[in-house]
């Protein structure tokens, strides 16, 4: 069986992973139909983008996110991924809320041709785990929430993807205006590698997957360590399941931390530090 010949790309950081996953749940985003609400009366004349938001998570963590605020009579609707959509009771924040030690909530306020102001903290969302020792995390957090503020979670897999926040307001001239805003929930599960703590001598094969299959990988990345130039490898075509690569003729230049991202029904991670002993 022949296997493909790949380069491996050593200089990419955490954010720039983030943000390729981030690009292509948004690309995903562009074929939805955002604006299918059970009020059959609202027709939206203009539909407006808001910056969207990001949510690196993990399995189980809760968000707490802020929606834009227009006036008191704003209709707010939550899509899922799945395409269910379900209508948010909020209102109007607090602003002079105190978080802390008398600190005062910042707002950012957005203006939009032909529409009222729009109203959001500057701190627009949070992502905390129910995991972490702190007593009454949970309560603490939705107890200082603000009345335009919501929560999504504990999060499961089928959280994973791009949520979109519809904000349904009349413009100055009295027409139906949509403000939405995608969310990307981008939910991350750390696995064990195989092997954990690799030694290798310079010529050797180094072989490196997940430890055990993964249902639903779409697509499979290897990541070398900074020290490694222009890398190449063979990707494990027996392995696909795991993420499994090949990388032959290892060198001293090979010593340091690899990462494999796989890319399913949320995104896997594990990392190894090779060890390169000398000849």
């Amino acid at each position: 069986m022949c296997l493909s010949l790949q380069r491996a790309h050593h200089s990419y950081k955490r954010k720039t992973l983030l943000f390729v996953i981030t690009q292509l749940l948004f690309n995903l985003t562009s074929t939805l139909t955002v604006n299918r609400l059970g009020d059959s009366d609202i027709k939206a004349k203009r539909r407006i983008e808001l910056r969207p938001l990001t949510l690196p998570c993990f399995l189980n963590d809760v968000a707490r996110i802020s929606a834009p605020m227009i006036n008191e009579l704003t209709l707010y609707y939550l899509h899922k991924p799945n395409g269910e959509v379900m209508k948010l009771n909020l209102g109007k924040p607090s602003l002079a809320r105190k978080e802390g030690l008398g600190e005062i909530s910042k707002i950012v306020t957005k203006f939009v041709k032909n529409v009222r102001p729009i109203v959001k903290q500057t701190n627009d969302y949070d992502v905390f785990s129910l995991r972490k020792s702190v007593p009454n995390t949970f309560d603490t957090k939705v107890e200082s929430m603000d009345p335009n503020e919501f929560i999504l979670g504990p999060l499961g897999v089928e959280d994973h993807g791009n949520w979109v926040l519809s904000a349904y307001t009349k413009d100055l001239d009295d027409d139906w205006v949509e403000l939405f805003q995608v969310i990307s929930v981008v939910i991350t599960e750390y696995l064990p590698a195989n092997p954990t703590k690799p030694t290798l001598h310079p010529g050797d094969t180094f072989h490196l997957s997940f430890a055990f299959p993964v249902n639903g990988l779409q697509s499979c990345e290897l990541v070398a360590p900074r020290s490694t130039f222009d890398r190449f490898f063979d990707r494990n075509l027996i392995e696909t399941d795991t993420c499994g690569y090949v990388v032959p003729n290892i060198t001293k230049n090979d010593k340091g931390l690899w990462k494999i991202i796989g890319v399913g029904n949320i995104v896997y991670e594990t990392e190894v530090y090779l060890n390169v002993n000398k000849d």
